[in-house]
């Protein structure tokens, strides 16, 4: 259990905009991390984590996102990592997880949270997403692995490769995600702009595994959320105002909840 980390990146954002919701979320990782070791990446300075880097204000883009996972993969010297992002709750079941064979897994046990605007009257409240995808805040993985697919994806964005091709169906290509339509795409797009693939694009693509916890993990939707606010929440019938294990949402921010206790 020594040999893993957790990599807290954020872009600070949240910060500005909800500092009170941004300090609860670490306080709640530090709770459900066991002990784990942190590293913290933002681009303003937080006093947060064991290990603190501030990358500067480099702006808000995917590309902006993988340098400060692979930066915070540099000061990791654990042979697993979990990333960990600056509007998720999760369960100390979660750090757990194991990557497995392939080198990387996704926790596929999550709820979205729509959190109430300030000054509503409305409640925050739960629901399930229309379907799973691997995301990385909810990534579990080998360190060496993990680098060579964030490095990768690096050297595709500075080489001038678009930063749509990295998103499909509303969502991201997540290293050891739907690999063959990535690399499809990302040879298309580099065929296009007579960018050499050599020493560039791998044709070994990472995999991935999926993991489940017992208790979901709370990705919190408030806004400002850099993948945008999720198309399908308000249409979704399966809204519920509590969750087994959390309670409802200010009591998991708040820390009273059974979930942060339960394993």
């Amino acid at each position: 259990m020594t040999d893993r980390s957790i990599i807290y990146y954020t872009d600070n954002v949240l910060d500005e905009a909800r500092p009170e919701l941004a300090a609860q979320v670490r306080d709640r990782l530090v709770d459900s991390s066991g002990g784990l070791p942190i590293i913290c990446v933002s681009q303003k300075p937080l006093k947060f984590g064991d290990t603190t880097i501030c990358v500067g204000e480099i702006g808000r883009s995917v590309l902006s996102l993988y340098k400060q996972i692979s930066i915070g993969l540099s000061a990791a010297h654990t042979d697993i990592v979990f990333m960990a992002e600056n509007d998720c709750l999760y369960t100390p079941e979660h750090f757990l997880l194991e990557p497995g064979p392939k080198g990387l897994a996704y926790n596929h046990n999550i709820r979205w949270a729509w959190l109430k605007k300030p000054g509503r009257r409305s409640k925050d409240v739960f629901c399930v997403p229309p379907r799973t995808r691997p995301t990385l805040s909810q990534l579990v993985a080998s360190r060496q692995v993990l680098r060579l697919a964030i490095d990768e994806r690096i050297k595709l964005l500075e080489a001038g490769v678009p930063w749509d091709v990295f998103v499909g169906g509303g969502s991201m290509y997540e290293p050891g995600g739907n690999e063959t339509v990535f690399y499809k795409r990302a040879i298309d797009a580099c065929a296009e702009l007579k960018i050499s693939t050599t020493n560039l694009l791998s044709t070994i693509r990472p995999q991935s595994d999926k993991r489940y916890t017992l208790v979901p993990n709370i990705d919190i939707l408030h806004g400002g959320n850099f993948s945008g606010m999720r198309k399908h929440l308000r249409s979704s019938k399966t809204h519920v105002y509590s969750l087994e294990g959390w309670g409802s949402l200010s009591e998991s921010l708040s820390g009273q909840s059974a979930a942060l206790g339960s394993f």
